[in-house]
């Protein structure tokens, strides 16, 4: 299944308490539903013990079993419940074409899935493969977005009888679109949404309930140099009130901004967090003034950060959750597995947290509950069943194959230029590159050389997330720019790790090395060698 999930808190008008709903796409690129809801069980009494009933939270179909809603889904689902036992949810699809995406629906009405359990509504247009994104700020109105050929950002709206502009047609909302977009509602006819543009820096745009600001087309440039194969992230504690989440693109690490009447610290800086992440963040409010942030970090273990305060923000230090991830994780706020709303004592809020991962059951997905108030697990990482594949949200196309058999590898061609930075001084002495795929962290390959050729393992589901390294040497013998730089020096690789999206075909990939001469902290000259990657050859 899809290794990001898409998790919603509902409401059931016959079942106690919230129910959570999860939706993952799955064997076949079929999208799969589980939920977890209060059930009552009688159970039979016997001569020596009375009948009894027994109450509690509980996973449907069962804890390892999924329903299967159908469809040719592409990445991720996104699903939203605007109201009692309602629940909607878009893909992204391959059109009947075979050559195109669309964008399709569904929702559940509290008996029955619409069109039919298998069954999808068209929403027409033309799309990439970017997933889609579904929101509500009220009952009976739906808004979705999504990514469009042009790699602009597409608009529609259901507002309880009819969508807007039309079934088929969507509103340009302009930009140039290197990531999937985020949105949040902070309260009624308000919609601010966030994407990673072409220059790698995050813009924002506004609804206020009568107009797109800046402009229908425009966008608000918030900074920022964001690594464009992990989404950002918007979530909103309380009214007029939102924080962003990006994944920096230099260092991997968690960058943070929030916006409160004005822009904090301002609308082109960002506050670092830290960590080493291989996946988007994932964002859960607590309560008006706190906020937990979820992520992967470079050996599969799940990190948590804690926002304490909101007039005066108290980030505390990362913490390890465990696990054995290799995806993006999914969070969202519900009452306790044990008792629902209204029994007597109350019920603790839990953080419940879904990764893909491997371990005993392998590739399936994974859930943790974890107590809000006072960061407690309420139990190990356990497995909900699955046959888990990677979901990412861009990368290279899939080439069809040849014949001759399926192939269960593909290739990466690495290629780091130039070699000689300068003539007769400065050149390259060693090049090792280390390449981990995600998804199958035994297959780690090490090999040395400025071009060198790895075999990696296909990825379940057709794209997954590959992690480099270069460990360089450069060796210089005179001087440069009158300044004597005699002696070996590393290479800075740019982002440290790489992490480039694969989808099991043959692929060149590249590297470019520069030198610069950088003051060192006495002011004195000294080498700076860079390697910067350059993308899919």
């Amino acid at each position: 299944m899809d290794g990001t999930a898409s998790v919603v808190s509902s409401v059931s008008k016959i079942a106690p308490g919230p129910v959570l709903d999860v939706f993952v796409r799955g064997p076949l690129n079929r999208l799969y539903h589980k939920s977890n809801r209060w059930t009552t069980e009688a159970l039979p009494g016997g001569a020596l013990f009375p009948a009894t009933i027994v109450q509690r939270y509980e996973w449907h179909p069962s804890l390892d079993g999924w329903d299967d809603l159908g469809g040719d889904v592409w990445g991720t689902p996104s699903a939203v419940s605007w109201g009692p036992d309602r629940l909607d949810v878009v893909v992204g699809s391959i059109n009947a074409d075979r050559n195109t995406y669309g964008i399709y629906h569904k929702y559940w009405d509290g008996k029955n899935w619409s069109p039919g359990p298998t069954e999808w509504e068209a929403l027409g247009g033309t799309a990439t493969r970017v997933p889609p994104v579904i929101v509500s700020w009220g009952p009976n109105r739906l808004d979705i977005f999504a990514i469009g050929p042009n790699d602009n950002l597409l608009h529609k709206a259901w507002d309880g009888a009819q969508w807007l502009p039309s079934r088929t047609e969507w509103e340009n909302l302009g930009g140039i679109c290197r990531s999937a977009p985020a949105v949040c509602c902070w309260g009624p006819n308000r919609l601010d949404i966030v994407v990673i543009g072409s220059d790698g820096g995050l813009f924002h745009k506004a609804w206020d309930g009568t107009q797109w600001l800046p402009s229908r087309t425009g966008w608000e440039p918030l900074g920022g140099s964001c690594d464009t194969s992990f989404a950002p992230r918007i979530v909103s504690h309380t009214p007029y009130t939102f924080d962003l989440f990006v994944v920096g693109y230099n260092n991997h690490h968690l960058y943070t901004k929030r916006w409160a009447g004005i822009w904090n610290p301002s609308q082109y800086d960002w506050t670092d967090l830290g960590g080493n992440l291989t996946s988007a963040p994932a964002a859960v409010p607590a309560d008006p003034a706190n906020l937990y942030v979820y992520a992967t970090g470079t050996e599969g273990a799940i990190w948590r950060k804690t926002l304490i305060g909101r007039s005066s923000p108290n980030w505390r230090d990362w913490e390890p959750l465990g696990g054995n991830a290799w995806g993006d994780p999914a969070a969202v706020m519900f009452p306790s597995v044990d008792d629902p709303p209204g029994i007597p004592g109350g019920s603790p809020r839990l953080v419940h947290i879904f990764v893909p991962g491997a371990g005993a059951g392998a590739n399936h997905l994974y859930h943790q509950a974890i107590r809000a108030e006072d960061n407690t697990p309420q139990s190990g990482w356990l497995s909900v069943g699955g046959a888990v594949s990677p979901g990412v949200h861009d990368g290279p196309s899939n080439p069809s194959g040849g014949g001759g058999g399926t192939p269960t590898t593909g290739r990466l061609q690495l290629n780091l230029t130039p070699t000689v930075l300068k003539s007769q001084v400065l050149a390259l002495k060693s090049a090792t590159w280390t390449v981990t795929p995600q998804w199958d962290r035994t297959r780690q390959v090490s090999k040395s050389g400025a071009s060198v050729s790895v075999d990696v393992p296909k990825p379940p589901g057709g794209q997954g997330k590959v992690v480099i390294t270069l460990d360089s040497v450069w060796h210089s013998d005179g001087y440069i720019e009158g300044y004597a730089t005699n002696g070996d020096y590393s290479g800075s690789l740019q982002p440290n790790p790489t992490t480039v999206v694969f989808d099991g075909g043959n692929h060149s990939v590249g590297w470019i090395a520069s030198y610069s001469l950088e003051p060192d902290d006495n002011q004195n000259p000294t080498l700076v060698i860079t390697v910067n990657y350059t993308g899919y050859q």
